[in-house]
């Protein structure tokens, strides 16, 4: 699923039925759900601009003698399907994006599942964290027009029954050394693109992807085919803040406990339940 970034700034699709779109550029700033409509020279502040679901706000306009209001949700693609329902003209059309869209992320961390679901001694999955969401190059869907990412909050992505039955390693990186608006900037290239699953990669090519593109430094993507194989590099790099495990035994099947204990023991040695604030609290 697409989420609103912090800053967007799109460019309106005039349908070419009846009066056309009432403005041609929009700028919206998320943060302060502030922005403004744009017409040639013209330019008014928005009102009433407010968040209606992760990928979806509303707003009110007020420019050239013509005033509403509209809705619009963010596709995979960036662009915005926009639907004035008040005001002149009442229509439908999509904004494309235009210049630069500003993801601002203040934290940034790796997480790392052990083990597979109904296979203790798989490979795993790997995914960052941006403040409080989690995205995971996971979804297996090539023959539609949305990307194989996800994007869902951290606290829901913990919850999915997979990740209640395995252990979670989560490494808190070091902001100092990385770029975190270059790489949620290639993420969102990525979702645009409409990079599948399989096709595009899987989880730790594309993670490690997205992380060459920020860390200051260097950081080769090269062979970081396994989701321990982009632990063990920011681990070396010594770009890792604080790491610690996310696991509740209770929840996992007890046949696998003994198994994933073992994958702990040989991989991640001395990795222990959090001290403190975590990634739950972001």
């Amino acid at each position: 699923m697409a989420k609103l970034p912090q800053q967007g700034r799109w460019q309106l699709v005039n349908p070419w039925l009846g009066e056309g779109a009432p403005f041609g550029i929009l700028n919206v700033d998320f943060a302060t759900l502030l922005g403004s409509a744009r017409w040639w020279i013209e330019e008014a502040a928005l009102s009433s601009v407010a968040k209606t679901g992760i990928d979806s706000f509303s707003a009110r306009y007020a420019l050239r003698s013509k005033s509403g209001a509209f809705r619009a949700r963010l596709r995979d693609d960036g662009e915005l399907e926009m639907d004035f329902y008040q005001g002149p003209p009442i229509l439908k059309c999509r904004a494309v994006p235009r210049g630069e869209t500003q993801w601002r992320v203040a934290r940034m961390a790796i997480l790392t599942c052990v083990g597979n679901p109904g296979w203790p001694t798989g490979p795993g999955h790997g995914a960052l964290i941006g403040d409080g969401d989690v995205y995971t190059f996971e979804r297996p869907n090539m023959t539609s027009s949305t990307s194989g990412w996800d994007v869902l909050t951290t606290s829901s992505y913990l919850a999915k029954t997979d990740n209640l039955a395995r252990p979670i390693i989560i490494q808190e990186l070091n902001m100092s050394r990385v770029n975190a608006g270059q790489v949620m900037d290639y993420i969102h290239r990525s979702i645009r693109a409409d990079e599948d699953f399989i096709s595009s990669g899987w989880c730790s090519l594309q993670s490690a992807a997205a992380l060459a593109v920020g860390v200051s430094g260097g950081f080769d993507p090269t062979g970081l085919n396994t989701p321990l194989a982009v632990h063990d590099r920011v681990k070396s790099l010594g770009l890792v803040t604080k790491t610690y495990r996310i696991w509740d035994t209770a929840k996992t099947p007890a046949q696998h406990v003994s198994a994933l204990v073992q994958q702990l023991s040989q991989y991640y040695y001395g990795v222990v339940a959090p001290v403190g604030p975590d990634v739950r609290t972001w």
